[in-house]
């Protein structure tokens, strides 16, 4: 396949070929014809989840104990589970398959019963005082529902609450809705600099679904797109941990003391602390999951369980985000094969590397397809589009690293062709087509000096490897090492490929 592909962009397609030949089967073609295609797109699935094999190595020295309850009270109330929690070295909870599993076989099955959504606050007294403020909204609701569910002796969700960490927070992203994403500024004359901001909500714990960095493990990331998100580009004092507390503060400081004061029976104060506020922002943030409810409502649910399943860039489930009608639960059904004691994984999204890290606490071990390095480029600051339209022309751009893509010749050079485009029509408006001419050539060689000097200074930037700290015993630290090495690895191919479509351009 020419360009740029992923494995689960791969299982999406194989996997739609499953369920077409699934409503063809017997109406318009040959039976044998569509068993023959059907065993070679599960052929093909089996292939790539071979080549996407992670390794997961089950810690027997710790106790799931308390996940065990929770999964035998699921089963109790209509779960039906082919999976079993156990820990994994590195990656902490996660499941593994009880037995074979195929394609199209459900794992997972849980009952909306035990789903907790904003339906299930209306059944609590607190509704009706909470829905009669003004803004109120469903998600607020839920957060002020679990603070005071957690202590909840006699609570249905129990064993679910027993299962979550205790720490409280330790450090909040900041939440800026009105904050445009932005990337690595770029523009011809040579000019860039890192601008990077992020809609994201900093809330704090160091629970094993959400990496807390401490002092040493920022100090790694020194250089790194990570680092620019966490400290946000906009003058403010690096590190502050009052300044990203700021939004959220705002948000408890609206709710309570008020709230205890006229209430204190619903709204204990000892249950409603800042510190019990952020865990539940935590809480709701790092495990709950957007489901399609048969009204036709996508709301935010907690489903006890299913958040144990750990993330994948090649998983084993993609579709679980809509209540099956017939059934009245959420399931969980494979796309790929997985194997009796094999881990299940579950995708999380199309998340980058550095939002894994962040908001989840771990780096994927696979090729992650969503590691880019975003670019703005301003064409228009070239000399010789000046005359021809002075208004500044940004475009954006997403370059990855080059060994995803498998066309590495003349004019690609595994890098994004709408970017190559942009960048040679900034050197030669009227061009129209890429042939083997002279000034065609002297372009690419232009261009490619560019970016390749472009991403040294990026690379070397990080900073020297030999110095990062590789002997902590500390997990953020090391996660930090890992991720700036992951960054120094997409630099580096950029810049070998740059290179060598530059020294392949001189030869032609």
């Amino acid at each position: 396949m020419v360009g740029f592909n992923s494995p689960r962009n791969e299982m999406e397609a194989l996997n739609s070929i499953l369920t077409a030949i699934a409503k063809l089967d017997g109406e318009h073609c040959s039976t044998t014809t569509l068993e023959e295609l059907r065993v070679a797109a599960v052929n093909l699935i089996s292939e790539l989840g071979k080549k996407c094999k992670e390794e997961s190595k089950v810690v027997t020295r710790s106790s799931c104990e308390a996940e065990k309850c929770l999964q035998q009270w699921g089963e109790d109330q209509g779960v039906k589970s082919q999976l079993e929690i156990s820990y994994f070295e590195g990656a902490g909870r996660g499941a593994i398959a009880r037995q074979d599993l195929r394609i199209g076989d459900i794992a997972l099955e849980i009952p909306l019963s035990i789903v907790i959504s904003d339906d299930l606050v209306h059944e609590y007294y607190m509704y009706s005082i909470l829905e009669k403020i003004e803004g109120m909204s469903a998600e607020t609701m839920l957060l002020l529902w679990s603070m005071k569910e957690k202590h909840n002796p006699d609570s249905k969700f129990k064993l679910y609450f027993d299962t979550l960490p205790e720490d409280a927070v330790v450090r909040v992203l900041r939440y800026i809705k009105s904050a445009p994403i932005k990337g690595l500024l770029y523009e011809d004359h040579g000019h860039k600099h890192i601008n990077r901001q992020t809609d994201a909500d900093l809330a704090e714990s160091p629970s094993d679904r959400r990496l807390s960095f401490g002092m040493e493990a920022i100090m790694a990331l020194d250089g790194t797109l990570l680092l620019e998100e966490i400290v946000q580009a906009k003058e403010v004092p690096a590190f502050d941990p009052i300044y990203y507390r700021l939004h959220l503060r705002a948000q408890y400081d609206e709710l309570f003391p008020s709230l205890c004061n006229d209430h204190p029976d619903v709204f204990p104060p000892e249950q409603y602390r800042w510190e019990q506020f952020l865990w539940a922002c935590e809480l709701w943030y790092s495990n709950s999951m957007k489901i399609m409810f048969t009204d036709g409502k996508l709301r935010t649910c907690l489903i006890p369980i299913a958040g144990f399943l750990n993330h994948s860039t090649c998983p084993h489930i993609m579709h679980y985000g809509k209540v099956d009608s017939t059934t009245n639960s959420i399931k969980f059904p494979l796309s790929r094969s997985c194997n009796a004691g094999q881990q299940c994984f579950l995708g999380y999204g199309s998340f980058s590397s550095s939002h894994l890290l962040t908001f989840y606490g771990f780096l994927p071990q696979l090729d992650n397809y969503y590691d880019v390095i975003p670019l703005d480029i301003d064409v228009a600051s070239n000399d010789d589009c000046a005359d021809t339209d002075p208004t500044p022309d940004w475009t954006s751009h997403m370059v990855r690293g080059t060994w995803f893509s498998k066309n590495h010749g003349i004019f690609h050079y595994g890098l994004p062709a709408p970017l190559l485009d942009r960048m040679r029509r900034s050197r030669n408006p009227s061009l129209q087509s890429m042939t083997l001419t002279p000034e065609n050539l002297e372009i690419e060689l232009d261009i490619l000096r560019d970016l390749c000097s472009m991403f040294e200074e990026m690379r070397d930037g990080l900073g020297d490897p030999e110095l990062d700290n590789r002997e902590t015993t500390s997990c953020d630290v090391k996660l930090a090492v890992d991720f700036k090495d992951l960054q120094r690895r997409i630099f580096s191919s950029i810049v070998a490929s740059c290179q060598a479509g530059y020294e392949s351009s001189q030869l032609v």
